[in-house]
């Protein structure tokens, strides 16, 4: 859910009154998410927190070296959040190559070191699949060991993380639609199925082994 100084907490408020009403139906969970950063949109942090205290579940993060430009302030607000509301992280990493890399690392390490192991969500995490394959094994263990979740929609025309070679390594890989057919995503559709045809597909999944895999990842 957009968070920001534009919009302040409207957008919040209003999935916050729609998970209420459809509460015995379905489980919801929010990300209070900083879609203009947290650094470069002044009062952002701070919409962020009330919107913890207001019942989001997780507070989000977007591409703190490319965006923000300040890896250490963007994570050391998001992490502090967390630790303060005894909330969740899912920050949304664009960025690629050894610049991604070194982001999912810093993430890393401030899992480990915050306690806050099987709590942190790297969604998209393109960069893992920019790397050579030592480099990949090197950061599988070091992402299992910090018990740090990678979310991928398998997008069409970026590289996206090696979901087998992750799994092997330990490393919980999960799928999203990511939207849900707006402006961002016209192919969105909540079809989950079709989300793992997708993953298998471009992930040169054959054998029924793989396959499962594949059904795993999204279910």
């Amino acid at each position: 859910v957009m968070v920001d100084a534009a919009v302040g907490l409207k957008h919040v408020e209003t999935i916050l009154a729609v998970r209420e009403k459809y509460r015995d139906l379905i489980d919801i969970q929010l990300v209070a998410f900083p879609q203009s950063g947290i650094l470069s949109s002044p009062g952002t942090a701070e919409l962020l927190d009330e919107a913890l205290k207001l019942g989001c579940d997780l507070i989000g993060g977007l591409d703190p070296a490319s965006f923000d430009r300040d890896v250490k302030g963007h994570l050391d607000v998001m992490f502090g959040l967390a630790e303060k509301r005894g909330a969740g992280i899912d920050i949304h990493l664009h960025d690629r190559g050894t610049l991604g890399l070194f982001e999912i690392e810093e993430i890393v390490a401030r899992a480990t070191a915050s306690g806050m192991q099987g709590k942190v969500a790297v969604s998209h995490a393109y960069a893992l699949g920019d790397i050579s394959a030592d480099a990949l094994a090197r950061a599988g263990e070091r992402i299992a060991a910090a018990g740090v979740s990678i979310m991928t929609n398998a997008p069409g025309d970026h590289a996206f993380p090696p979901v087998a070679a992750l799994r092997k390594a330990g490393v919980t890989v999960f799928a999203g639609s990511d939207n849900i057919r707006d402006s961002w995503w016209p192919y969105g559709d909540g079809d989950m199925l079709n989300r793992a045809n997708m993953i298998g597909y471009r992930s040169g999944f054959y054998e029924d082994r793989e396959l499962e895999t594949a059904y795993d990842v999204v279910s």
